[in-house]
């Protein structure tokens, strides 16, 4: 399966150039270098990295594939305010997953958004 996709790879980048290999370079670097919870840096901001990985990037690539370079600047401001929902549904996915360990979350240590925010989460989620 790895191979089929470097093969998509090298085919994109042979047919639209070094921006899809900046897009994908993006995407896995956004992806390794989410910061932990505890670390100190951007509490709870996982979500937000995950709605640009899977919400963000694969639009603005998928734009950037069907328009090429030269249009792609025209298709930039259409491509992000296409990915907004895309991101937000993602985050959405993630957080009311969240909702399920939230009892084991907590006694773990772990401060996701509804732990930070406990019942009252669950209640606004709820109504």
């Amino acid at each position: 399966m790895h191979r089929a996709g470097l093969l998509v790879g090298v085919y994109l980048y042979t047919v639209r150039g070094p921006v899809i290999i900046a897009l994908g370079l993006l995407g896995i670097g956004g992806g390794t270098s989410t910061p932990r919870h505890r670390s100190g840096l951007l509490p709870g901001s996982r979500g937000a990295f995950i709605g640009l990985n899977f919400g963000v990037l694969p639009t603005l690539g998928a734009a950037f594939v069907q328009t090429g370079a030269e249009k792609f600047r025209l298709a930039l401001t259409p491509a992000l305010i296409a990915s907004i929902p895309v991101a937000l549904l993602i985050i959405a996915i993630l957080w009311i997953n969240q909702f399920q360990d939230m009892n084991a979350d907590a006694q773990v240590g772990k401060r996701n958004w509804v732990v930070r925010w406990g019942a009252s989460a669950r209640a606004w989620c709820t109504r």
